[in-house]
Formats: structure tokens, sequence, C-alpha cells
């Protein structure tokens, strides 16, 4: 039995919820980091202001407008919709239902800390999944207290965005992405910033230069190296 869309409902009857722009919602692999490799419900949102040049998906940086761009088949699609779709919390919900079922779930973006993120975290943790939001750091944090989470800070980007130290207070793990062996002076500040927790190291690449910069740092900061995890699907 398919879940009812919400579209149906006219906007003056729509229950007030909080809703967040939708990009894609699919299963995959959490690709880095203290869960690297588990199954996942990975739901992707829309909006980014730190336009970092090595970025894979700048189709996820324009902010949106409030009107609806994607329909919900598409936000399933593999490599999501062209453009997004707003979703409350419950049907949000409902969407995570109808994939198969996981006990984790990674919301990502794009930057998610651009929304308010407390109810749906909170409900993603009440239904027993655990929760995982990854952020660049550069947004306040709108999330439930029990949601892991995962910086993986974006200095001196072309946005002129500046990592916020309630995202390093905060953090559960820092994930680094490192391009070369300046990047070291990044992993002293979380160090200093965060030390009651892991920091990972992943190449900002695939470049050889990239993986052996990991590979030093890691040996001389006492980190762990992580490489992206591939989704086999």
């Amino acid at each position: 039995m398919s879940t009812p869309s919400t579209a149906a409902i006219p906007a003056s009857l729509r229950p007030t919820e909080s809703v967040v722009p939708v990009q894609q919602i699919t299963e995959g692999l959490v690709p880095y980091g203290t869960w690297a490799g588990m199954p996942a419900v990975i739901i992707r949102l829309q909006g980014c202001p730190v336009a970092c040049p090595w970025c894979d998906q700048p189709n996820l940086w324009p902010l949106p407008t409030h009107e609806d761009l994607a329909s919900e088949e598409e936000l399933e699609q593999p490599g999501g919709a062209n453009g997004w779709r707003w979703l409350t919390t419950t049907r949000l919900l409902a969407l995570v239902e109808s994939l198969q079922a996981h006990p984790h779930v990674l919301i990502t973006g794009g930057e998610p800390c651009l929304w308010d993120l407390r109810d749906l975290t909170r409900a993603l943790l009440n239904r027993g999944s655990t929760c995982q939001v990854e952020t660049s750091g550069v947004a306040p944090l709108q999330i439930d207290p029990d949601c892991w989470l995962t910086l993986s800070p974006k200095h001196q980007q072309p946005g002129g965005m500046q990592v916020l130290q309630g995202a390093y207070n905060r953090a559960n793990e820092v994930v680094l992405c490192v391009g070369d062996h300046s990047d070291g002076r990044w992993i002293d500040r979380a160090g200093k910033e965060r030390s009651c927790c892991e920091v990972f190291l992943t190449p900002r690449d695939d470049l050889p230069e990239a993986r052996a910069a990991c590979w030093s740092l890691a040996r001389s900061r006492s980190c762990r190296v992580s490489l992206p995890m591939v989704y086999p699907g």
C-alpha cells in the first residue's frame, strides 16, 4: 500500500510542521568515519553556501525557493532529483519507512544545518533509528542532543563562511578532507578544539598526492585514514 502524498492537501490545511528541502532519499553506505560501511537511509538536503572547489555535487549549492521543483519519485533516483521537494517531518518519515528498513539514517547535503532538524532527528531517534548529521560547521546546530554529529570542517572556502566554534564543541567525530600537507593545520585545530573525539582523514579526491598526504599526516598526528565506501547497488 502506497503512502498518500501531502501534495494533494491544500496548503492552508497542511499540518504546521517543520519542513526541509529534500534533493534525494536513498539507500546507501555511510562513506567514512566511525560509521563507515554501515547500511543506511541517506537523506540529502538542498542548499550549501560553502562552495568547495572540489565538491562533486555542486547541484546542491543553490538555496531553494519555496516552490517544489521535483516529484517524490525523482527524490529516489540514484542521482537524486534535478531540484528539491519540501517535505514535512511526517512525510519524510513515511519515505524512510518505505525504503528497506535500516537502523541508521544519515542526513547530509548540501549543508543540512541550514535547516531546523530538531523535529526530524528527534522523531528518527524515537522510532529506534540511530541518526547522524554531517555538517561543514558553518551554520548553527538545530538537532536533537542525542543525534550523532559528524563535523567535516570546511575552512577558507570561496563561500567565505566560518566554521563555528559550536560545531567543534558538539562534534562526535571530525572528518577532514585532505588535499595536501598544508591541511595539517586543520588537524591541529581539531585536536585543540575537540581532543576527546576521533579525527578521520579522507582524501579530497582520488589523486595519489591526496592519499599520500592522508597517510603522512595520519602517521604524524595519530589520526585515522578513512577511504570512502562505495555503495554496491
